[in-house]
């Protein structure tokens, strides 16, 4: 399944922070865990058991040619050496011995390994504290896969890393902690005993995880360990019978590497080096020898194997082999220089006195994934023998055998009923034979009721004992320490309250002062204390206190909400916080905005100095519920679920559950396999509206729907004025202006329009550049530094330049017709249009194919137009450019605003946007192509900030 809907209950989980001193080294009984414990879920990765050395089960991953041998003339005929490699270490390879030594590490016989544990808050840092390090750990003699030790996991922090090594303690294997600035992972340095019997199968394995993630598995941490070194094994086909094996030699390879285990970012190095490698041979001496005899064809001359570090070998590597024929002993020899030994592989050298080498050939070209609707897709099949030695190739024939639906275990004989395919099995007379695969559309499910899920008391019962939602995190789950923030998100009715403070200028009970000054020197572009109500620099988060505001129960009121009556208009003040109640019977899925003055409203010169967005909301908004996008440089964004102020249509939206076939086809003869997937991705496709933006300022524009003003009409109470939304020319187009009227869309003019002053870093105080320097678009990925004028609630900011240029696969723009497709990473073809596109979340490059991948995850973004003015050259046939400020092209233009700002020169002003356009005919009025993709958009109307557009907002 493709989509995933998490919601852990903290509550149940009682962590202890202190070691649980009666864990024994061993695992205690998988289903009486300790909570707190650490538990490791161990496996190893590797290929099926090959039972034979026949061609029909080496399974190659690549041949060589073969290579004459070189040496003694005295051997009555030529010798040649075939190389073939496999891709994995290979399971065949076990022996009964347990000790590891010689032998390769399965599941059954993986017995102890040391570990490593960190912590850290950060993705991208690591903390000097480790959980443990140089944890010896065995296996329990009750249990298979889950193995514990007494050690409890640090639960307040947000990331883990773990490191295992196995066997840690054998010959030629010393382990070291790297504890550098930047690089907290062990490293391992091999040298391989020229004793083969000394030489081991290492073995690393390296998890990353979250808090989350940790909890959600009850401490449970899956270490799956990978091979890294690799296996050299020999074999004998079709010598002379009677000759003799007496030793085979490898020589002048790299004797030592050192192994570095992945780092929390990738930094420095990770994989094998070798500073101090010099050159060694190996040799195994098989005693009396192997006698070759009519039945040695593809077998093994040996079972030892040797386990040597990876490498390209130097060229003066060599292969040689001491072979009695006739009573004599001749040694034989042929280069390896050049040669590479991969890692987690296993080489197998064959000597033979035929230079020809069979290779059966099978394989599926990959399709690509399939969306939600009903489609057909083209799969090519190649079958084929070929002869290396006189390059000839004859068509083998092939059937379909197997079917394995989703998480299924096994293949069946039955195709699933949602996919046809063509051609199911082929005679040999083709080496390529396509056929097609049809899939109907995928099942898919609606909303739930989102008005039931929300009459649920989360609220206070009443005003004085209102919830603090300033000490809630976006998904409505408690927090021990207060974040503020511009945003609050509502989960169910009744008293809510949060303090009067600017936007997200208090985090974890202190003050945030980076969130609106800075020790960067202002200049035009750049604004190094931000403004209040007042034009004047911020001195203090409380509004009050900056302002100077007296105390008085009548300082806040409700602007708009987009749902009547979804705010009791009675909004109170009380101290420093604002407080307001949500009715059970009238509580829906909406928004608002909650407007503070520095006056009571009985008097008609009271202004507004600051205002919150409150958004009543169903949607889970937790960390798991976000889908992580990575863009071009690799850098991932952990992005919301929905765009900021969603409202979901229950009726039009639906999330259509992935499904996915393995279809395997067996070739005639050789019995040789290959697969290939129909993947059908899940999505969710959502209808409804959100609340649109200006670029830099905090203000949430109404929907595309009838919104409410409200006004007090008893005039006991405060009489502040009613606000009705409006598009107006700007008075001085400032920063103050728009704290002042928070319903006012600023627009365009000839004289003053919002942001004047081209300020950069009003949504990242870190922001010093544009990202067009000339003609060169230069995105960034650096963190946000979230500001007092980011709309995003607690845990959230607006996105960085960056995030979104996977969305192309070249990290740019791109504009056309059907022939762009190929650009654009988006799941289909550009017309499975529905309102909006469904975007892969891995980037598309020449390396990486979301479009192929079995676990690829889509993330939809809505084409909800923008609030402004109507661009001329996109109207309607018939139309005319319209300056009203109304919501335009909804369902047709997908308008995203991101943290950075493309260019600032007045007369084209261009703050950084994602943009994208789907018209259905071929030109719009003005002749301008239809399709637009533009993850850093460069135009006048698509990046203006005067315009107001939808957020998707990042987790922080």
């Amino acid at each position: 399944m493709n989509i995933r809907f998490r919601h852990i209950l903290y509550a149940t989980m009682m962590i202890s922070p202190f070691l649980i001193s009666s864990c024994s080294d061993e695992l205690s009984a998988e289903g009486n865990k300790n909570p707190g414990s650490i538990y490791f879920r161990v496996s190893t990765s590797q290929l099926d058991d090959q039972s034979s050395m026949t061609r029909s089960s080496i399974g190659e991953v690549n041949n060589s040619l073969p290579v004459a041998f070189q040496g003694s003339t005295g051997h009555t005929g030529n010798v040649y050496l075939h190389e073939s490699c496999y891709g994995q270490i290979d399971k065949g390879l076990r022996t009964s011995r347990q000790d590891t030594r010689g032998s390769i590490i399965t599941n059954e016989n993986l017995s102890t390994f040391r570990a490593w544990g960190y912590y850290s808050d950060h993705i991208n840092e690591e903390s000097t504290d480790s959980i443990f390090k140089r944890l010896d750990i065995t296996k329990s003699t009750t249990t298979t896969t889950l193995w514990s030790r007494a050690y409890a996991w640090p639960n307040n922090h947000e990331f883990y890393r773990f490191y295992g090594i196995t066997p840690y303690s054998a010959t030629g294997v010393v382990i070291n902690d790297r504890n550098t600035a930047f690089y907290w992972a062990p490293e391992i340095t091999y040298t391989p005993s020229t004793n083969v019997d000394e030489q081991v199968d290492l073995l690393e394995a390296t998890t990353i995880t979250n808090k989350e993630e940790m909890y959600s598995r009850q401490g449970e941490v899956p270490l799956q360990f990978k091979h890294i070194t690799t296996a050299v094994r020999f074999s004998v086909d079709e010598l002379p019978a009677g000759d003799t094996i007496k030793s085979i030699t490898i020589s002048d390879v790299l004797n030592q590497g050192t192994y570095f285990l992945l780092n929390n970012t990738g930094f420095d190095h990770t994989g094998w080096q070798y500073y101090n490698a010099t050159k060694t041979s190996y040799t195994i001496n098989l005693g009396t020898g192997y006698i070759v005899n009519n039945d040695s064809k593809n077998n093994y001359i040996t079972d030892k194997v040797m386990f040597v570090v990876p490498q390209y070998l130097p060229d003066s590597a060599r292969i040689s082999a001491v072979v009695r024929h006739a009573g004599v002993d001749h040694t034989i020899y042929a280069d390896l220089g050049g040669k590479k030994w991969p890692m987690g592989a296993t080489v197998i050298y064959k000597l033979s006195s035929s230079a020809i080498n069979y290779a059966y050939e099978l394989s599926v070209d990959p399709i690509e994934n399939f969306s939600h609707q009903a489609g057909s897709k083209t799969y090519r099949v190649t079958s084929f023998l070929k002869d290396n030695g006189g390059n000839t190739t004859t068509a083998k024939g092939w059937t379909i055998t197997g079917y394995k639906v989703d998480d299924a275990a096994n293949f069946s004989n039955t195709c699933p009923s949602w996919l046809t395919l063509s051609v199911t099995s082929s005679d040999g007379t083709l080496v390529n034979v396509s056929g097609s695969a049809s899939i109907s559309e995928a099942g898919y499910s609606t909303s739930g009721n989102h008005i039931t899920n929300l009459q649920v008391q989360k609220g206070g019962y009443d005003a004085t004992h209102a919830e603090d939602l300033s000490f809630y995190d976006a998904d409505g789950n408690r927090q021990v320490s207060r974040n503020t923030a511009n945003c609050y998100v509502v989960h169910g009715y009744g008293w809510y309250k949060f303090p009067m403070v600017y936007g997200n200028a208090i985090a974890n009970y202190r003050t945030n002062a980076s969130s609106y000054s800075s020790a960067t020197s202002s200049s035009e572009t750049y604004l190094n204390c931000f403004k209040n109500a007042r034009g004047e620099n911020i001195s203090s988060p409380w509004i009050r206190s900056d302002l100077g505001i007296g105390n008085n129960s009548r300082l806040a009121s409700v602007i708009w909400s987009d749902t009547e009556g979804l705010i009791d208009t009675e909004v109170v003040t009380s101290n420093d916080y604002v407080i307001f109640h949500i009715d059970r019977d009238k509580i829906k899925p909406g928004n608002a905005v909650i407007a503070l003055w520095d006056g009571d409203g009985k008097t008609n010169d009271a202004n507004i100095v600051w205002s919150w967005h409150i958004w009543v909301t169903d949607e889970s908004l937790g960390y798991s519920d976000c889908i992580p996008v990575t863009n071009q440089n690799n850098y991932t964004s952990h992005m919301m679920p929905v765009n900021l102020g969603w409202v979901d249509s229950e009726s039009s939206t639906r999330t259509y559950l992935g499904r996915k076939c393995v279809v395997e086809l067996t070739q005639e003869t050789s019995g040789k396999k290959a697969t290939f997937v129909i993947n059908q991705v899940g999505e969710r496709i959502r209808a409804g509206y959100n609340t649109y933006y200006q670029w830099g300022r905090k203000d949430a524009m109404p929907p595309n729907k009838t919104f409410y003003s409200v006004a007090y009409p008893n005039q006991t109470k405060a009489r502040h004025p009613a606000r009705t939304y409006s598009y107006s020319a700007s008075s001085t187009g400032s920063i103050a202006e728009g704290i002042l009227n928070p319903e006012k869309l600023i627009r365009y003019s000839s004289t003053a329009n919002w942001l004047n002053g081209n300020i950069i870093n009003l949504w990242d105080m870190g922001n010093t550049q544009t990202i067009l320097t000339g003609d060169v678009v230069v995105p960034s990925d650096a963190r946000i530094t979230k500001t007092i004028y980011d709309p995003c609630p607690v845990g959230y900011h607006v996105p960085s330049s960056g995030a979104l240029t996977g969305f192309t696969s070249i990290g740019a723009n791109s504009s056309g017709f059907s022939s762009s497709e190929e650009y654009w990473n988006i799941l289909g073809t550009i017309s499975n249009w529905n309102a909006g596109w469904s975007f892969f979340s891995a980037p598309l490059t020449a390396n990486s194919n979301p479009k192929m991948s079995e676990d690829a995850i889509t993330i939809y973004f809505p084409a909800t137009g923008f609030r402004g003015d109507n661009w001329s050259d996109f109207c309607p046939i018939g139309s005319t450019a319209s300056n009203t400020g109304d919501v335009w092209n909804d369902g047709d233009f997908g308008c995203y605003w991101n943290a950075g700002f493309m260019r600032t020169d007045n007369t084209h002003a261009r703050a950084g946007a994602f943009f994208f356009h789907y018209d259905r005919s071929e030109t719009d009025a003005n002749g301008r192509s239809g399709k637009n993709m533009n993850p850093l958009v460069n135009s006048n109307n698509e990046s203006a900030p005067w315009h107001a557009r939808s957020i998707r907002p990042a987790h922080d």
